[in-house]
Order: structure tokens, then C-alpha cells, then sequence
């Protein structure tokens, strides 16, 4: 029987918590007081594509995984969570929206909170990560070829039928929703740059981050070259505006790499509330037209 003593000193030492953090599924990364990168666990590396050895030592401040707020703005770096646990020694619950190592982004809920010695001074910052578990998939009832497989969002002939299923039984089962018109702008700019291998990496992470993004119950279609589709239910007509540049947000945050560069997006949304005595075509055109229209 081992003795309590040597029972205590077993399960409190660094190694077994090492072990500990880095068999949690949550992604757990800790910084110093300088907001030095200290750890970073495996569930992180999985998250996020990037190795322990990648992100030992950098600043959390750095534009590797360039977190984003709730609706999708850029951080400064002072009003980053890590960085208000050291300075006001604040804990904190948040969404945040943060980049792969493809380049596409997904959200995910944090907690941070500052680290203290035996004496209760602050020696560092710790932030857990956990990822957002509803993200959308292509329903199961669709066929291969339903799918548009560059994005894998569905193509646009299955979309299209699905899309005027729901608003046929929008007639008797009101319920309100958005339609948003997504321009992946520049397409034919990326083509002639770098080839067409570039734009569909470009659609693919509009794809990828669409599908991470989106809620179960959306409809994304991928709607021509250029253009994706999303139908949303809305809680209130006021949401209307406030997903539409949470989206954008989002996507111009994108980025897709090439030959070791990331290569930003530019992407335009445009947004209107579902109407169901008006058709599909006609709504989807006037959405394209207020995202054609953004400067």
C-alpha cells in the first residue's frame, strides 16, 4: 500500500497535471506576464491545425490564429481575453471566432481566467476552448452528386428544390427567416494570378467556414461560380442585419494559403427577409443586387 504522503506527492506533481491538460478534450493554451505562449495542449493542435512546437514561445498577441469577437470583429490586443485576465485580473465566458491552419474559421466557446502563485499574485493567464457542436452538415437523405464538391454545401439543382420545399410550408407554418446572397468577389483575379487550383481553395474555405458557421437548421447552397446561398431562421426581423454582418465579418477574416502565404478573401453579403408570396429567384436576385452594392 503506498503511503499518503508519497499518494500526495504523486498526484500533485508538474508531471501528472502536464499529463492531465493534455489529455483534456478541451484545447487548453496558458501565457505567461509577458503573453508568452507556455502551453498548448493536444486538443488545441486537433482545433486548430497548429503543433505545440508551432506555437510554444509566440506571442499570444500574433496574427497566427487572429481571434475574432462574437460578431466577428477583430481583438486589439489589449482587450484580448488573455490579456484583460492579466491586466484586470478578469475572468471571462465568450465566443470567439478563431482561423484554422486551412484558413477557414469556426467559433468556439472560451473561459479565461488569470493563473496565481501560492501567494496570490498573478503569474500568467490560462483559455480553454471548446468547439461548437451543432455545425452544419449535407443532409444524409442527399446523393453524392446533390453536393457541390468543392465547398460541400449543396449544389445548386437539390438546393434550389429544398429551399422552395420550405417556402412552399412557410405559407402554413409561418416562420421567420433571412436569405443572404455570399459574392466571393475577385474570383477571376485569383484565377488569373494563381490559377485555377487557387480558386477553388478560395471557394473551398468560404465552404469549410460557411459550414462550421451556420446553425442545423440553415440551408447552404453553393449557388454559381461566385455565389453561396444561406437561408437562416430568424428569431426577430432584427437579427436580419446583425447575422448579415456577423457573415461577412467572418468570411473576410479568410484566408486560404498558397506556397506557405495566406492569401485574404474578399467577400460581400447581402440580406433580405424571407417574403412567401414572392419566389425564391426573385428574393435570391434582390439579395445579390444589396451585396453587389456594398463599397
Amino acid at each position: 500500500m503506498v503511503p499518503h504522503s508519497q499518494s500526495t506527492h504523486l498526484t500533485g506533481s508538474p508531471d501528472f497535471y502536464a499529463s492531465l491538460i493534455q489529455s483534456l478534450r478541451e484545447g487548453v493554451v496558458a501565457v505567461d506576464r509577458s503573453l508568452t505562449i507556455t502551453l498548448w495542449n493536444h486538443a488545441l493542435e486537433q482545433l486548430t491545425g497548429y503543433g505545440e512546437s508551432q506555437m510554444l514561445g509566440q506571442s499570444a498577441t500574433s496574427k497566427t490564429l487572429q481571434p475574432l469577437d462574437r460578431e466577428g470583429r477583430p481583438q486589439d490586443a489589449a482587450e484580448l481575453p488573455l490579456a484583460r485576465a492579466l491586466s484586470h485580473a478578469e475572468s471571462r465566458d465568450a465566443r470567439e471566432y478563431l482561423k484554422h491552419s486551412c484558413g477557414y474559421r469556426f467559433p468556439v466557446e472560451t473561459r479565461t481566467f488569470p493563473v496565481r502563485d501560492s501567494d496570490g499574485r498573478i503569474r500568467g493567464a490560462a483559455q480553454t476552448f471548446q468547439a461548437k457542436l451543432n455545425r452544419w452538415y449535407a443532409p444524409p437523405s442527399a446523393a453524392p452528386d446533390e453536393v457541390d464538391p468543392a465547398s460541400g454545401v449543396l449544389a445548386r439543382g437539390y438546393g434550389e428544390q429544398r429551399l422552395n420545399s420550405i417556402l412552399q410550408a412557410s405559407r402554413h407554418f409561418r416562420r421567420r427567416r433571412g436569405l443572404y446572397l455570399i459574392h466571393v468577389a475577385e474570383l477571376t483575379q485569383l484565377e488569373r494570378r494563381f490559377g485555377m487550383d487557387a480558386e477553388q481553395a478560395a471557394i473551398s474555405v468560404c465552404g469549410q467556414t460557411l459550414q462550421h458557421c451556420a446553425e442545423a437548421d440553415d440551408i447552404l447552397v453553393r449557388w454559381n461560380r461566385a455565389w453561396f446561398l444561406c437561408l437562416a431562421p430568424l428569431a426577430d426581423a432584427g437579427d436580419l442585419n446583425v447575422i448579415r454582418d456577423r457573415m461577412q465579418n467572418v468570411l473576410s477574416a479568410t484566408s486560404f494559403p498558397w506556397w506557405g502565404d495566406p492569401v485574404p478573401l474578399t467577400v460581400k453579403v447581402g440580406a433580405v427577409l424571407v417574403q412567401v408570396d414572392r419566389s425564391l429567384l426573385e428574393q435570391a436576385a434582390e439579395a445579390k443586387a444589396l451585396a453587389e452594392s456594398e463599397s
